[in-house]
């Protein structure tokens, strides 16, 4: 058994978690809570730093917001950059594999797809390191496939399942970025994606901005905003 198979078989065994990281980018100092409402059908796993939990579907973080993306959460006092939780969905009630078919996403092949997913994610404003630490984060997951398939969710979709809130007053500019994705065999690519018009060029031609619903404030530094940046395997 090659250590391909191997690491196939341990991810394999592993319950499918949404990983997700939350930016904050502020103008100017301030103090604000910012949380998640989980649906009956999601179980917050981890956090870091470390949430405030209030009963199983709900959690929150005091912090204290600075310009540059600067984050301090007060609980702590870690200065990050980033809020991060995972959260496992329910697969009792609940099939994953749904939500990534011929039907509703785009697959190509590994090669390619890891140049064009940069590409999107540039579109959607990630800076440069942002780009690279979500590609090197998913990477490994990624090479156990030849191909792979893959979609966005718009925010009303993500609303129902994992809902953010901030007591912010002003207004404040969300961007939810919500991947989903598995490994296609190349039969698969071939005979299911190929047909539907769901392959490489039709994935090129996806304006995937308006799926998410990007707003070109996101990208300015003078408002208040805030970036989450998803991912789950869908195996």
């Amino acid at each position: 058994m090659d250590h391909r198979t191997v690491e196939r078989l341990a991810l394999a065994s592993r319950p499918s978690t949404v990983k997700s990281t939350i930016r904050i980018f502020a103008p100017k100092e301030d103090t604000v809570e910012l949380g998640i409402y989980f649906s009956p059908m999601w179980t917050l796993e981890s956090s870091f730093p470390p949430a405030e939990r209030d009963g199983e579907q709900k959690c929150k973080w005091v912090v204290k917001t600075k310009p540059g993306g600067v984050i301090e959460h007060l609980g702590t006092s870690v200065v990050v950059s980033e809020l991060f939780y995972e959260a496992t969905p329910d697969t009792s009630v609940m099939s994953l594999t749904r939500f990534v078919t011929p039907g509703n996403s785009y697959a190509m092949p590994l090669q390619s797809f890891m140049v064009h997913i940069g590409n999107v994610l540039d579109s959607f404003g990630l800076s440069i390191t942002a780009r690279s630490s979500f590609l090197s984060n998913n990477f490994p997951a990624f090479s156990l496939h030849r191909n792979i398939a893959y979609r966005f969710m718009p925010p009303k979709s993500i609303n129902r399942a994992i809902e953010l809130w901030c007591t912010h007053t002003v207004p404040i500019t969300w961007t939810r970025i919500f991947f989903m994705w598995r490994g296609v065999s190349d039969d698969e690519l071939a005979s299911a994606f190929g047909p539907a018009g769901m392959g490489e060029k039709a994935a090129y031609e996806k304006d995937w901005k308006d799926v998410i619903e990007y707003k070109d404030e996101a990208g300015d530094r003078e408002l208040f905003s805030v970036l989450e940046v998803s991912a789950i395997e869908c195996a």
